[in-house]
């Protein structure tokens, strides 16, 4: 009897460790390939290649169990910061340290190495037949009009250096509407994301030209799983574990994408 409550609680124990739930908050709006579908709902089938990333890390990490919720992305980042989620997958903003931690080498300098995914650019699209140009870091001929970005992105900071009047928009759909309609002069929207959208939208290609980034090569952000502070504090070792998969979660990124950009081809 003692031998059989004995395996009974290590098995127990044994399980409370392999099953550490660690829940990633990540945006209620499409923006392929990314995040799949436009509402609070987690996808069964492709939910999209940020969430497969992390289930495949999930695999990697036996001592984790990773969910998912969808919010608003500033809603995301506010949940991070007073410890309602334990994740969010973003790139590197100083400002963002506030609300999360990121992966240190023992420099204490932020660890690309350990990032979550390949640095991304931020492009620029205009309609084909508009004169505004992006020269030498400078718009040009962009006069007071007004441009546009996705509301919370990083890059948006660098967009407002730039022009005086910019507009954060909920998702990258929207803006292309507004550019088509002229509402905005030029749209800042991420690299990966812009050519699922023309794999969707093929006949788009026609309307909008691409002009520019606002980035240099070197200075091109990549993602990071961006873990809170309260989580961290208590879990030190397995965030250390999360971030050390990361080169392995990178290699699989091809694999995983394919299947998503062969599926937008054919909507």
């Amino acid at each position: 009897m003692k031998l059989f409550l004995f395996i009974l609680l290590s098995t127990l124990f044994s399980f409370s460790i392999k099953s550490k739930v660690i829940t990633i908050c990540y945006e209620n709006r499409e923006v392929a390939p990314y995040w799949m579908g436009n509402n609070s709902k987690i996808p069964n089938k492709q939910p999209g290649l940020g969430v497969e990333q992390i289930q495949y890390l999930d695999k990697l990490e036996k001592n984790a169990n990773f969910t998912f919720k969808r919010f608003p992305w500033k809603r995301c980042q506010n949940m991070l910061r007073k410890g309602k989620v334990n994740g969010i997958i973003g790139s590197y903003k100083r400002k963002r340290e506030e609300i999360g931690v990121y992966p240190k080498n023992d420099m204490g300098n932020i660890d690309i190495s350990r990032s979550i995914s390949k640095r991304s650019a931020s492009l620029l699209f205009k309609l084909k037949n508009d004169s505004i140009k992006f020269k030498n870091g400078k718009f040009v001929n962009l006069k007071n009009r007004r441009v546009g970005g996705v509301l919370g992105y990083s890059s948006n900071s660098k967009l407002k250096k730039l022009a005086n009047n910019v507009l954060e928009i909920r998702d990258m759909e929207s803006l292309f509407v507004m550019l088509e309609k002229k509402r905005l002069a030029a749209v800042l929207v991420k690299e990966l994301p812009s050519k699922a959208y023309f794999l969707q939208n093929p006949l788009k290609k026609k309307v909008f030209i691409e002009f520019g980034t606002i980035e240099k090569k070197k200075d091109i952000p990549g993602a990071y799983l961006i873990l809170s502070h309260q989580f961290y504090k208590k879990n030190k070792s397995l965030s250390e574990a999360l971030w050390n998969h990361m080169p392995e979660v990178r290699k699989e990124v091809p694999n995983i994408a394919k299947k998503y950009f062969l599926n937008l081809k054919k909507k």
